[in-house]
Parts: structure tokens; sequence; C-alpha cells
């Protein structure tokens, strides 16, 4: 079996596309799935959840889904609170069962150099993240993952057009999407 955990940040957005992303899992996945609403907890109160449900499902593969702010260092989890990536770089290069992470946040592809340094085994780890270290995030990656998972083909990045900053105008920018490590997605949904 596979479990998943699903991490919503702040506001009613984020809540409604992980409950969307729930919802597939727990009707077309392969996982049990923890749903946290870390809108309310402490950057101490999620780590020690999310500690205890690794623990838990240690000798099982793990889908990690977090949905909300981001910033280089981290999680954003509330209006200031942050769950950084060196800790949870730490929790995850600890793991010997397969780890998926889908990361929907801006500079969410900067969780990759954490594990990097870390020593992460990229066999055994998988990043989907919505951008890479340098942007602003576009919402959407859930949606884009859970669209290609249900065609039963690992997911692909592509790229999502945003109005951004360009020195000192607004232009649109390409925001590309990006999957690091081990093709491990495929272990959380039924290949056709």
């Amino acid at each position: 079996m596979t479990h998943a955990v699903i991490i919503v940040g702040g506001s009613k957005e984020f809540d409604d596309e992980g409950k969307d992303f729930k919802r597939f899992i727990q009707e077309y996945g392969k996982a049990t799935v923890t749903y946290i609403r870390a809108a309310y907890l402490s950057e101490t109160e999620l780590l020690q959840k999310l500690v205890k449900i690794v623990n838990l499902h240690r000798k099982e593969p793990l889908l990690l889904v977090y949905d909300g702010h981001g910033k280089e260092g981290g999680w954003e989890i509330n209006g200031g609170s942050f769950l950084l990536y060196k800790l949870l770089a730490v929790i995850l290069v600890s793991r010997e069962q397969p780890t998926v992470v889908v990361t929907d946040c801006c500079y969410s592809g900067s969780l990759i150099s954490y594990l990097n340094f870390f020593g992460a085994d990229w066999e055994k780890i998988e990043v989907i993240a919505s951008t890479d270290t340098k942007h602003m995030g576009v919402s959407g990656l859930l949606a884009d993952v859970e669209e290609q998972w249900r065609k039963g083909v690992d997911f692909a990045p592509s790229f999502k057009v945003a109005r951004g900053k360009v020195g000192d105008k607004y232009k649109n920018i390409r925001i590309w999407q990006v999957r690091y490590g081990a093709h491990l997605d495929h272990l959380f949904f039924t290949k056709h």
C-alpha cells in the first residue's frame, strides 16, 4: 500500500485545490490519505505531525503534497510560520522507501537544493514542483498532475504564462514546472 500526505497552506483556494486532489487520490489513486490544514498550526506542530506520519508509513511509498505559499527557504504554512526546507529535507532523505513530493508554491524548486545538500538518493526521491528556484509560482500544478495521472502517464512538466516584473516593466513570462529525480509517480496511479 502507499500513503499520501496532503498539506494545504493558509487560504480557501489552497484548501479547495487540496480537497480536489484528495478526492482524486481516494477515488482513482492507489493510496490512503492524511489531509492537513496547516493554516492553524505552528511550524513545530506541523513538523511533529509530519514526522509521526512518515514514521507510521516508513515501510511504504509516500506521496507528500503541499499547496500553499512558499519562499526560497520553505513552505509558508500560515501568515509568517514556515516549514523550512532544511528540516523537510532531513526527514525525506532518511526514508528508505520511495517518496514523491509535489509542491505547488512559489520558489518550490528550491527544495531540490536542500535535498542535494543532505545527500538525497535520487533513485528513491522525486520532486514535482510548480516552478524553479527563481520564480513565483502559478497555481494549478495539482490539476496538471491529476490530469496526467488520470491518463495513466507519469507527470511531464510544462510551462505556464503569467504576468511578471522584468526590470521595471511587467511582461508575460514563462514559468516552467520542474521534475527532478527518479520517475516514481507511477506508484500512486494505475498506468494504462
